[in-house]
């Protein structure tokens, strides 16, 4: 009888053991996937940087916004266009948000601030939650 005592819990911890082992590579699979696909997208993205780079060599779009986004810091200096800059800058405060974002897209976009954005929001969803 109390052999068959010792079987019954031997049999239970063993079988625990093997379930805890299970889980335990399961966990170890499912972590390797999830790095080997960081990995990939992080390669993807370095890619995606590295031929956007190369094209902007072609481009104009550069140049433009960086006269864009200097226009208003330069008549800023200049009397007879400070009311202008500033009355420019009360119509944009004014335009949809929409808009917006799409405009810090493109300008961070252009100018290789992805990654900025991306570690940003990152620390912000981290931080709050």
């Amino acid at each position: 009888m109390f052999s068959l005592i010792v079987k019954g819990i031997t049999s239970v911890l063993s079988g625990w053991v093997k379930t805890r082992q299970v889980k335990a590579e399961g966990k170890v699979k499912v972590a390797v996937a999830q790095a080997e696909a960081q990995a990939k997208v992080a390669t993807a993205e370095r890619d995606w940087d590295t031929e956007a780079l190369r094209q902007s060599q072609y481009s104009w779009k550069d140049e433009y916004l960086t006269i864009i986004l200097s226009a208003p810091f330069v008549g800023s200096f200049f009397p007879g266009i400070q009311d202008h800059v500033m009355r420019g800058w009360d119509y944009v405060s004014q335009a949809p948000v929409w808009y917006q974002v799409a405009f810090l897209g493109t300008v961070a976009a252009s100018f290789g601030l992805r990654w900025w954005f991306t570690r940003t929001n990152m620390e912000v969803m981290s931080r709050d939650g």
